[in-house]
Formats: C-alpha cells, structure tokens, sequence
C-alpha cells in the first residue's frame, strides 16, 4: 500500500519512520531500501506541514500544534497494523507519544526530543537559537538557520554534504517549537509498555547524549551511544551501523530472525 510516496513493500514486522524538526520522509532516504532489502516493509512519513504534505483544515504551519503530528503517525500506525516505529529528534518525541497511546508494537528513538521534565535546550543550543526566540513566541513558521544547522545538527556530516544537506530542510512550526522548548509535551511513561530503545551520537550538539540517557532511565530502557556520530546519524558516514543496532534491536524484541 503506498503512502505519502515513500513506502516500500516487503514482509513483515513493518517499520514506520518519522522526521524531525525542519526535515522530511526524506531524511531517510539510506535506510529505507536498507531496511527493506532486511525483509521490512518501510513507511516514512511527511508529518503536516513538511515537505510540501498538507496542513490540516484551517491550519498555517506556524501554529499547527504537536498532537496534530502525532495524530497523523497515529493514521500511518494503524494503517500498518501496530508497526515498529523508528522516530529522530522531533520524531523520537511523536514515537513516545504513539507508545503511550498503545499504537505501536516498539519504539526506536534515534537522539529523541525528551518529553516534558526533561529540558530539550541546553546553554550552546539557547546561544543559537535566541534568534527564534519571535517566531517561537507568536506561532510563527521557524525557518532553519545555517549557522545553528552547521554547528550544532550538521557537524558529523561530511563537510561537502552540509550545505547540500541544509538545503532540504524547511520550516518548523513555532507553536510545535514553543510546546517542545518552554511547556514541554506531557508523555506518561507509565502506559508506554512496549519494548523501547533509544540511540543517541556522542559528538551530537543538538540532541546531547546526556539527554537521550535521561529519556532512557525515564522509560527503564536500554541505551546505545554511537562513538562520533552526530544528530543526523542516518545521513553521516557510517549510517549503517546504527541501522544495523535497530535491526538487532527488533529482531530481538519481535522473534523475527
């Protein structure tokens, strides 16, 4: 069944992938064929507003809420019959969200955005984002930034890949942005009972891997940290490995050998 242009046929257990902020299905675009040639069918999905998929009715991008996110996920996770579902940054924090709401059989977090208690901004990620501080505060589209993509998201991609790279991405919602960074976004960890890991790169800047450690104990699961990855660990030298640590992963989880 294809879905958003981005799906890919194959036997069971299916995989649903989410983005992050700024980015698109597309973020993916190593793993998808590299899962699929691994016996998954694989779905990545353009979360409203990004990469050119619809606003819901009446919506503009710059205060579309996070609930609409994880209420598109929820639509592509029951299309696929309670995938695996593997989120990034932004997506890590919609995956959680599906894990609460019991619409997933497990959940991968790569670099995961932390749920509410756990601060997403740290001292080097609030020096660049200052600049955001208008569009975050009256739900404006929040266009990326070079200076901030290069030194904090894209410092593990080679060096002629990065502008390439940054060219792709597009606005974020300001709303989406203010929920994550000053309200947070509520998941309660005692209904996630799915099995769970998380993934997190030790050179990353955005996502620091003291966070992903954080959202690891508050769900009492198991933690990777990838030795000179990034935050975009899947488009970096290297994106095999930690495919390769989500196969493992749900190969142990699901009995799928």
């Amino acid at each position: 069944m294809a879905m958003d242009d981005h799906s890919h046929s194959a036997p069971r257990p299916p995989l649903l992938l989410i983005h992050g902020t700024h980015a698109g299905a597309w973020m993916f675009e190593r793993w998808l064929p590299w899962f699929e040639a691994r016996g998954h069918r694989c779905v990545a999905i353009d979360l409203p507003g990004h990469a050119g998929a619809p606003l819901p009715a009446g919506s503009t991008l710059g205060r579309i809420r996070f609930g609409a996110y994880v209420d598109r996920a929820q639509a592509a996770a029951a299309a696929l019959d309670r995938p695996i579902v593997i989120g990034h940054s932004l997506g890590g924090l919609v995956a959680q969200a599906l894990a609460e709401r019991d619409a997933v059989r497990g959940a991968a977090l790569v670099s995961p955005a932390p749920p509410r208690g756990i601060p997403v901004i740290g001292a080097r990620m609030l020096a660049y984002q200052l600049r955001d501080l208008p569009a975050v505060l009256l739900g404006r589209a929040l266009q990326p930034s070079w200076p901030t993509m290069r030194a904090l998201v894209l410092n593990r991609v080679l060096p002629e890949e990065q502008r390439a790279l940054f060219d792709r991405l597009g606005p974020e919602s300001g709303t989406v942005s203010r929920q994550l960074a000053l309200t947070g976004v509520r998941v309660d960890a005692r209904r996630v009972r799915c099995p769970m890991l998380v993934i997190a790169g030790d050179e990353d800047r955005y996502i620091p891997p003291g966070r992903s450690r954080r959202v690891a104990r508050r769900y009492q699961v198991p933690l990777r940290v990838l030795p000179g990855r990034g935050h975009v660990m899947m488009q970096e030298p290297g994106w095999e490995e930690a495919a390769s640590v989500i196969a493992e992963w749900v190969e142990q989880v699901t009995g799928d050998r």
